[in-house]
Formats: C-alpha cells, sequence, structure tokens
C-alpha cells in the first residue's frame, strides 16, 4: 500500500476515510524537471518520482518589546508604524528602538485590532471605535462637519459675520469654540443676561461661558469641530479614505448607520461632510466589513456583499460613488477581520443565515469555495470564525493565507491549493498560533536579509521577524 507522507491537513469527520494532520509544515511542489511528476517537460522515466515536499513553516526572531499589547501594524516608504493598547501610535525602527510617540486623542482600548491606511500623503487610522489622521505631527480625531467662520465678539457672546453659520438645536452647548486663538465653552444662554439676552443660541448669535475678551471690533477667525467620526473599519481609494460606520439606534429603534459609508475629501482625511456618505443598499443586511482593491470597493454585509467604485456620470456636488450592478452575491462575511487580497485575487471566510464558515475565493466577482469538508467540518466543531482574522504574505515565491481564528490557524497555499495548520510549541504541547498581523518591509534589512518579514500578535506586546531561516519561535523549539 502506498502511504503519502507529502500531505495536507484533511481530517475527515470519520476517520478511516482520512486522518491526515500537517502542523507546521507545508507541502511544496517540487519544479525540478528531473525530479517533478507534475512538469510537462520532464522525461517518462522522471515522471512519478516526486511530487512534493514538506517544508517547515517559519519561526520568529524578536525585534522590539513594548509597553502594551500590540492593535495595530503598518509600513510604507521603509517606515514601520504600531499601535499599541494604552494608546500610541509608534514607529519602530529595525532595531525595535521608538523612533516617535503620539498618543491617541479619547482612546479607550476595545481589543480589536487597529487599522492602517495611506493616501500618500497622510495615514488613516481606525482604531478604539474612532477614526484618526496623522498629518505626520500625531493622530488627530476626525470630525464630521467642522465649522469654521468669521465673528463679532461682545461680551458674553459671539454674532456670526460670515463663513458657516452655528447649530441652533442645542446640541453646541458645552462644546468649545475657538475665537481669535482663544478657547471659550458654549453656553445655552447668555450668562451675563445683558440687554435682555436670555434666549439659547440661534444660527447667527451664541453664547459663552466667559467674557470674549477682546470684544469686537475687529472681527475674528472662529472654528467649532464637529461630531467625532466613530468608525469600525477603513479602507482608501484613489486618494480617498472610507470608514464604517457602527450600528448606532435611531429614533425607530433601526441600525440605519450600520449600513453607512463615509468618504473624505480626496487627499484630506482631516475633512469629512456630513453629507459624503453612502449605504449598502442591494440588501438589508449589516455591514461586516469594507476593503478596497484597485479602483473598487467592497462591502461586505452578514449576509451579502457588493462591489462599489466612481461613478464617471456624477452630478456636481451629487454622490461621486456608484454601485457596481452585478457584481455583488449572496454571500456574506463571519467577521470584521477576514478578508484579504493575494496574488491578484480577494479571499473571504465567508458564514451567513444559510450555515457555516467556508472560506473563499472571487474569481472575478464569483465566490469559489477553497476550504474542504475536512477543514470546515473541524471549524464548525470547535465553533469558529467570528473574530477570526486574516494575513496574507508571499515568501520563496510560496503565497500564503493565514487564517488566525484565535485558538487554532489555518494557512492556505494557493498553487498546491493545500492547507495546514500553525501552533507555537511549548515544549510538551501545542498552543495557540501568535501572529495575527503582518507587513513587510524591502527597505529594512536584518541580519543580511533582503527585506523582513514583520509580525506581531494581537495578545502579546512584541514585535517579531519572521523567516523560514529561523528554526524557532521566539527562542522556544518548533515542533511538527
Amino acid at each position: 500500500m502506498k502511504i503519502p507522507l507529502v500531505g495536507q491537513d484533511f481530517t475527515s469527520r470519520s476517520p478511516a476515510v482520512s486522518g491526515q494532520t500537517c502542523v507546521n509544515l507545508y507541502p511544496s511542489l517540487i519544479d525540478d524537471p528531473n525530479e517533478a511528476s507534475t512538469i510537462a517537460t520532464a522525461t517518462a522515466a522522471a515522471r512519478g518520482k516526486n511530487k512534493a515536499v514538506l517544508y517547515g513553516c517559519p519561526g520568529k526572531h524578536t525585534i522590539g518589546t513594548y509597553a502594551a499589547n500590540l492593535r495595530g501594524l503598518w509600513s510604507g516608504g521603509g517606515r514601520c508604524f504600531i499601535v499599541i493598547s494604552t494608546g500610541y501610535l509608534l514607529e519602530i525602527s529595525s532595531t525595535g528602538a521608538i523612533l516617535s510617540s503620539a498618543a491617541f486623542p479619547s482612546y479607550a482600548d476595545n481589543g480589536l485590532p487597529a487599522q492602517i491606511f495611506s493616501n500618500g500623503n497622510q495615514l488613516l487610522i481606525v482604531t478604539a471605535g474612532l477614526a484618526y489622521c496623522d498629518n505626520g505631527a500625531g493622530p488627530v480625531i476626525c470630525n464630521i462637519d467642522n465649522y469654521a467662520g468669521v465673528v463679532n465678539g461682545f461680551a458674553y457672546g459671539v454674532s456670526w459675520v460670515s463663513g458657516d453659520q452655528f447649530d441652533d438645536d442645542g446640541s453646541w452647548v458645552g462644546k468649545t469654540i475657538t475665537v481669535g486663538g482663544n478657547n471659550y465653552t458654549i453656553a445655552d444662554t447668555d450668562p451675563g443676561g445683558f440687554v435682555g439676552n436670555v434666549s439659547p443660541p440661534t444660527k447667527t448669535q451664541l453664547f459663552v461661558t466667559t467674557i470674549i475678551a477682546p470684544a469686537s471690533p475687529p472681527s475674528y477667525a472662529y472654528s467649532v469641530l464637529g461630531q467625532q467620526l466613530t468608525a469600525v473599519g477603513g479602507a482608501v481609494m484613489d486618494g480617498t479614505f472610507f470608514v464604517q460606520r457602527p450600528p448606532v439606534p435611531n429614533l425607530l429603534g433601526l441600525y440605519d448607520s450600520g449600513r453607512q459609508v463615509n468618504f473624505s475629501a480626496v487627499l484630506d482625511g482631516t475633512t469629512w461632510s456630513g453629507l459624503d456618505f453612502f449605504s449598502k443598499e442591494g440588501y438589508p443586511d449589516y455591514l461586516r466589513s469594507i476593503m478596497s482593491d484597485g479602483l473598487q470597493l467592497y462591502l461586505w454585509g452578514t449576509e451579502t456583499f457588493e462591489v462599489w467604485q466612481a461613478d464617471p456620470n456624477a452630478a456636481v456636488g451629487g454622490n461621486p460613488f456608484v454601485e457596481l450592478i452585478g457584481a455583488g452575491g449572496r454571500y456574506g462575511n463571519i467577521s470584521g477581520f477576514a478578508q484579504a487580497q493575494l496574488d491578484g485575487h480577494i479571499y473571504f471566510l465567508g458564514g451567513d443565515d444559510r450555515g457555516q464558515v467556508c472560506a473563499y475565493v472571487l474569481n472575478g466577482f464569483t465566490p469559489v469555495r477553497i476550504s474542504d469538508h475536512a477543514q470546515e467540518a473541524t471549524w464548525q466543531t470547535a465553533a469558529l470564525g467570528l473574530g477570526a482574522i486574516i494575513y496574507a504574505y508571499m515568501e520563496e515565491g510560496h503565497s500564503f493565507l493565514c487564517i488566525n481564528f484565535g485558538t487554532e490557524t489555518w494557512c492556505y497555499e494557493p498553487e498546491t491549493g493545500a492547507w495546514h495548520q500553525r501552533y507555537k510549541w511549548t515544549g510538551s504541547a501545542f498552543a495557540p498560533y501568535q501572529t495575527n498581523l503582518h507587513t513587510f518591509i524591502p527597505e529594512w534589512s536584518i541580519g543580511g536579509s533582503a527585506g523582513v518579514h514583520v509580525t506581531a500578535w494581537t495578545g502579546g506586546t512584541g514585535v517579531c521577524q519572521t523567516s523560514t531561516l529561523f528554526y524557532d519561535d521566539v527562542g522556544t523549539d518548533m515542533a511538527w
């Protein structure tokens, strides 16, 4: 009986059918025409000798350890940034040194991964339920509908002269208005009670809690920040940032904002208009995640997905984006972080009201299942899916789609169509694999490497270099 010793992880519900496991190893096809049975140019005598070989998964060495758990990892132009759970954006070097540190305002860690995007000039960072923009001086909260104009100051109030008029619905009470470079707190009535001014603010007049100094003339520039831009996901496309809004009940008790995507001004992540948004519209499920690929934006819902792009026929002042009719499908995404682009294709972890989790790749806009019944049965038995994080990378010509479920990590290699598992070895047992964030920095070189695969784990404080040339996992043995 021929026993295949080189194969993928495939454990059937019935062990009599198949009981293969492949842990911390992956099969690689042999390209040598003198060895491989899969190469068309191989001679008849050579065909059938050997098909594949098992190679070990990459090991890890620590680059740096930081004060709190990692939340995000991004690189660009030879620079590397991380987000840590105490609310700081750090730039680190290839030696792990902290080059800069900047705090996120109003940060409250929610344990979820941070997403970082660049438009070429700025960084958009979606973390802890808010959208932040970094122009190079540190992250600031993105606000919808900032107000600015010119006012006259008088005693405990200001009157509008030009620019944006004031909000008179009471939402400004308690906010800060900056007049002539000085900050004042907006009041609901005139604290001074001068000349009978006891009415609430209007669109052309409002009151503050302390005396405006100096009073007009001349007139002064004013500004008021709008609402903080809440966000649970993001993307960038053609210089424009996009954020996925969290579901918030409206007056009817409906979660309408859970279908909404807001977009920034072009090449300006600090400017967001409350009118610049569109909503998932083909099916009434709520958004799970968004991602961009080329000049198309994918809206993944809990049950369906849609594809949007720039509208070449958009009216001036209208919505510049339009749904690409016929490109969507009746496939939902199981997690807000379970999609990735690899080898020119989009992969995602599907799961909706029709059944359990499956892994898919888009062939054009048509989902094609890539997971087998064996993997899906294992995932179902272990109740895996929600909270999964997908990352993708290439090394030594191999492409890998890695799905970290938390307790288990499964990896898919498109060339062979084979799956394997990855675990950390404690010395006596397998433990969850501690990698779910990845970036590659071609400008870095550590130990003579041509570029560096940088990885991290949202449950740990370390940033690592990952390489197939390493045979240990941060100093501990690796097991197969």
